[in-house]
């Protein structure tokens, strides 16, 4: 079926296409070596805008413009949760209590009311503590649960720190990370989530993890996942400190940015000024993969600021400055006393710790705090209330007079770290760091007693507060600009503004009207933030709760979450293609008149059986076998009112080239001649005519026809497509003055035993190669793949430029050798193909004997039947059509008789048979004898002297290269199938000679044969030869005759070498004597 392509046509379905097929540039200023370090800098793949030969930024943008006709506003809730674990066990039992089930919350301690929950049966402290174990979760018995929970929660956000103990040396330098640690906590979680809820982010960092999970309702919505790491450790790459950062595309429009970090500790100005350079590391070296708009234009090389939301969380390890540590432990445990009963055992720590006070620098909080202790409960009678922050003596108070020496927000004040639009819900919870383990509310009691501090941050901001701090930075930077104009004309500008009563502007002051401000610049508008996105649309997002989980114990950090309300608009993606066909045909209606108009007449193949129909819209060439071409006919024609040049555009990937490698493209009409006049007539025309390396023209009316020859032949492009079964590419066709036209191609590839290493083939299972197409993973590579997936890595899941790129271990999720155990000594295809050539030789030998003749016999020619001069079936494609069906029940390990005509006689099948083992042999990817193998042959054994080795007999000089072959890495299975080959040819060989000798076959002599310099010929009369009288020299003669031309056929196919590596010249002879070696002793 031929289908017709319009221009309109064509711009509807140029947006499909293979996200694979553009290429990028890799940043040289990063280095590789670093980004293999744990946190280093990640090494690009794609660095700035790829090159493309066309574009749709007209539809593009014109689709944009009515982007409110396919979004559709969607809300859910984020939680974000930061726990440093600190390498405790036990600490994952407590993990889903707290961040999946809201519970662990004190209301009494965190400043959240709680009266609307059932609490009542809630377990109470001591209880708690007195069963603390790290055998069993912590959080409090009979809690129902705080905040938000389950399918409440759209996206959990979990970041966790010290999952492994970063202070061991052996840790915090390991090269690796280990996974271990953290899949316990990831099943934790994962076992007390919904059903439905599944993993779409997970990166590690040594001792860092994040983790984050979508609902069944949110899931469809997530795209263009990208986790990366930055160490900011030992020598400011080490992963011991550093981040772990997520980027989520939600609902197509909305960008999110998830970074868990542990930053520096310690106490003092340089070590805050050492977290401040930590914090600038990770954002200035974290860098995402990149986002393929609705153009096809990929913007590579996004990084923290150019998303919409961001969360910043984790151990930022900021601590209370300039007051004693010891005064800040007690003051805080007047408060956390009280919830203690009198006799119990961490009440009566608090005693302790609160009686060895002595010059409290605090005298008048602390009396005040302890006095609203005793009188708290009677407080609750009273018909007046006092507002928690008006009450000198709430812990509220307490926790606003600390917040002033808290090294966080001084650095956010003082513009030195986290004052570009970040935000933090507000503290109404103790200090986060540091506790005894296994209590609520002791802090550090131990010899070091360190001070308590807001260790533990949820920091957010949206694109909006980052544009509003870039724009007053700028507004500072025109005012210093204009500051320096006037000093440099002498003005005094301090003392022109100290003389100024007042300013006056007729045209600013004078107009008494208000102008109304954004409700997010307005001082007291709420936590409800109004962002424009990126991609234009309005969202908003509100801060609903900023809590400690006080009462979880396993840590000496108390684990902290913050809850986000997300309002945001999600493609639909069904509206969106109505749009995008919409804009098709209004630009086709406006740009087609007066510019030529070439619509193509697609083959789509659907006549061939192995095709998929009708459905697809371009070329389909159905099934795609090694060896085998298909063809598919397109019509070019010109149904403008103008004349038309055109020609297919060159592929960035593939450049020169047209077209993918393994497709043909061939014109029924000659080129058009361009000349430099062409080209000078404009810039755009000379850029136009330098990405058609041929370009056609048709007249009004005029067509012209072209051959799509889909092949795949080529040895090393069969090794790279064997790990894909679907081929999918897009040609464009560019029209001068016109619209490109797309031509979308499809082919299903079958995998051939053809391209495989030696290693692969003496894994495959019984059926043959085939036995693995389109079967899905199992056992632990299912479970590999489904990690891949996991982690971000979907390039499974688009269509691709299969150009001969990657290897076979990066399939397209689908089964692999990697994980078929080794089956055989030697591939069985050479197995069956070498029994089947040496029983037509025996066959072909015995009816040469009963006929006693050598007259116009093929075997009476030493090359035969392995040599092309030697064959009696000389038409190329009959041969390749045999071929295709002996390869055939090779990759499907299936009879040849149920592939070949039983009417193919016997020659034929014989000389068939012949050529592809010889091409199966030279399609082994390195070969039998890979070139490191012959090298190490080459320094061993042939640069001795050759009288040393011409001293060695035969079976000594076999003896040496099997010797070598055994030592060098891999030499095992080459060694094996290299002596199997040379046995089976050897035994064919001495087959032929004897026949050759039997039927009286005059022989030439080699000159280093038995026969010395005499050469010539064996004279045998025809006729009169009596075989019986024949010596077994005459058979070595001729059997050295075969061997030798043999020899020159298979020590290529047998042999690779790497010529770049090898001296020039004499490497050819040495590798068929190495052949020739074998072949005539075997």
């Amino acid at each position: 079926m031929s289908r017709a392509r319009s221009t309109t046509g064509s711009t509807a379905g140029s947006t499909t296409g293979s996200l694979a097929g553009s290429t990028s540039s890799k940043s040289p200023a990063v280095s590789f070596i670093d980004s293999k370090i744990p946190g280093g800098l990640p090494y690009p793949d794609v660095d700035g805008i790829s090159p493309t030969t066309s574009t749709q930024l007209s539809m593009a943008s014109r689709v944009h413009e009515r982007r409110s006709e396919f979004t559709r506003p969607q809300a859910t809730r984020i939680r974000v949760g930061s726990w440093n674990v600190a390498a405790f066990k036990g600490t994952e039992l407590d993990l889903a209590g707290w961040f999946v089930r809201g519970k662990g919350v004190s209301e009494a301690l965190s400043g959240m009311s709680l009266s609307d929950k059932n609490t009542d049966r809630t377990e109470g402290f001591e209880e708690q503590e007195a069963r603390w174990s790290k055998y069993q979760s912590t959080i409090p018995k009979h809690d129902p649960g705080s905040l938000p929970a389950g399918e409440e929660v759209g996206i959990y956000a979990l970041g966790l720190q010290e999952v492994v103990d970063i202070s061991s040396a052996a840790e915090a330098l390991r090269p690796y990370t280990d996974p271990a640690p953290a899949n316990k906590f990831k099943e934790a979680v994962q076992s007390k989530l919904p059903p439905g809820y599944e993993l779409v982010a997970e990166r590690q960092l040594i001792g860092l993890l994040l983790l984050i999970w979508a609902s069944p309702t949110v899931l469809p919505q997530i795209s263009w996942t990208s986790t990366t790491s930055v160490g900011t450790g030992l020598m400011g790459y080490m992963g011991n400190k550093g981040a772990v950062t997520a980027r989520i595309v939600l609902g197509g429009t909305t960008r999110l940015v998830f970074i868990n970090s542990h930053l520096s500790a310690g106490t003092g100005k340089a070590e805050a000024e050492r977290r401040n350079w930590d914090a600038q590391q990770v954002e200035a070296r974290t860098r995402f993969d990149p986002i393929t708009d609705d153009a096809g234009i990929q913007h590579g090389g996004e990084k923290i600021g150019d998303e919409d939301f961001a969360f910043w969380f984790g151990d930022l390890n900021y601590r209370l400055e300039g007051i004693p540590p010891d005064d800040v432990r007690r003051l805080l445990m007047l408060h956390t006393q009280n919830e203690y009963d009198a006799g119990s055992k961490s009440n009566a720590t608090i005693e302790h710790e609160i009686g060895n006070q002595h010059g409290s620098s605090l005298p008048s909080i602390s009396t005040a705090a302890s006095n609203h202790q005793k009188s708290n409960h009677d407080s609750h009678d009273q018909e007046y209330h006092m507002n928690h922050s008006e009450d000198p003596a709430s812990l509220q108070t307490t926790i606003d007079s600390l917040l002033s020496h808290d090294e966080l927000i001084q650095q956010m004040h003082g513009q030195k770290m986290f004052h570009d639009g970040w935000r933090e819900g507000p503290i109404t919870f103790l200090p986060t760091y540091k506790y005894d383990r296994g209590t609520i509310g002791v802090f550090d009691t131990t010899e070091k007693r360190r001070g308590p501090s807001w260790c533990d941050r949820i920091l957010y901001r949206t694109r909006r507060d980052l544009e509003l701090y870039n724009d007053t930075v700028l507004a500072d930077q025109v005012a210093q600009k204009q500051d320096a104009e006037l000093k440099s004309k002498g003005i005094n500008t301090s003392l022109h503004e100290d003389s100024t009563l007042f300013d006056y502007n007729p045209d600013a002051d004078g107009d008494d009207s208000f102008e109304e401000q954004p409700p997010e610049a307005m001082p007291g508008s709420g936590n409800i933030k109004h962002v424009i996105t990126k991609e234009g649309h309005e969202d908003t997002i509100k801060l609903e709760y900023y809590i400690t989980h006080q009462r979880v114990l396993s840590s000496d950090h108390k684990p902290i979450d913050a809850g986000f309300l997300l309002q945001y608009n999600a493609i639909v993606p069904e509206l969106k293609a109505k749009v995008q066909q919409e804009v098709a045909r209004e630009l086709d209606k406006a740009e087609n008149e007066g510019r030529p108009i070439i619509t193509l007449v697609v083959d789509s193949g659907s006549s061939d059986p192995d095709s998929h129909g009708s459905l697809f819209d371009g070329a389909d060439f159905g099934r795609l076998r090694y060896d085998e071409p298909k063809l598919r006919t397109l019509t070019v024609a010109n149904t403008g009112p103008i004349p038309a040049r055109f020609g297919f555009a060159i592929r960035p990937q593939d450049a020169p080239s047209t077209s993918p490698r393994w497709l043909k493209i061939r014109f029924e009409k000659q080129p058009e001649r361009i000349t430099k006049e062409h080209k000078q007539a404009s810039q755009d025309a000379h850029e136009w005519y330098d990405s058609i390396p041929h370009v056609y023209s048709l007249a009004p009316g005029e067509s012209c026809n072209v051959n799509l020859v889909a092949e795949i032949a080529d040895k090393e492009l069969v090794h790279s497509l064997n790990s894909h079964e679907h081929l999918e590419d897009v040609l464009v066709l560019r029209v001068k003055d016109g619209r490109d036209q797309f031509l979308a191609l499809r082919a299903d590839w079958q995998k051939s035993s053809h391209g495989h290493t030696l290693d692969r083939l003496l894994r495959v299972p019984e059926g043959g190669v085939r036995k693995l197409q389109n079967q899905h993973p199992e056992g632990k590579w299912r479970h590999r793949f489904a990690a891949k997936l996991r982690s971000g890595d979907n390039s499974s899941g688009h269509a691709r430029s299969l150009s001969g790129t990657e290897d076979d271990n990066s399939g397209s999720g689908r089964a692999s050798f990697e994980d078929e155990e080794v089956r055989w000594s030697a591939p069985r295809e050479i197995f069956r193909l070498t029994e089947e050539i040496e029983a037509l030789i025996e066959r072909a030998c015995a009816e040469w004997s009963m006929l006693e003749s050598a007259e116009d016999n093929p075997l009476a020619q030493p090359g035969y039947p392995f040599l092309l001069s030697s064959w009696t079936l000389n038409d190329a494609e009959t041969r390749r059509t045999y071929r295709v069906c002996i390869n055939e029940a090779l990759d499907t390990n299936t009879p040849f008789s149920d592939h070949l005509p039983p009417t193919l006689p016997p020659t034929h099948r014989l000389e068939l048979f012949a050529e592809t083992l010889v091409l199966f042999l030279s399609n082994i990817h390195h070969g039998v004898i890979t070139p490191a193998l012959f090298a190490a042959l080459e320094s061993h054994h042939f640069d001795k002297s050759r009288h040393v080795r011409h001293g060695l007999g035969v079976e000594d000089q076999k003896a040496r290269v099997l010797e070598i072959m055994d030592t060098e890495e891999g030499g095992g299975s080459c060694k094996t199938c290299f002596v199997l080959l040379m046995s089976s040819l050897g035994r064919m060989c001495a087959e032929i000679a004897a026949a050759s000798v039997e039927v009286g076959v005059a022989a030439p002599a080699p000159a280093h044969g038995p026969m010395g310099a005499v050469g010539g010929f064996l004279l045998k009369r025809m006729g009169s030869y009596d075989a019986s009288t024949a010596g077994s020299a005459d058979v070595a003669v001729v059997r050295e005759r075969i061997c030798r031309k043999w020899a020159e056929v298979f020590a290529p196919a047998v042999v690779h070498v790497d010529k770049k590596a090898m001296p020039k010249g004499g490497y050819e002879e040495r590798r068929r004597e190495l052949v020739e070696l074998f072949l005539s002793s075997s």
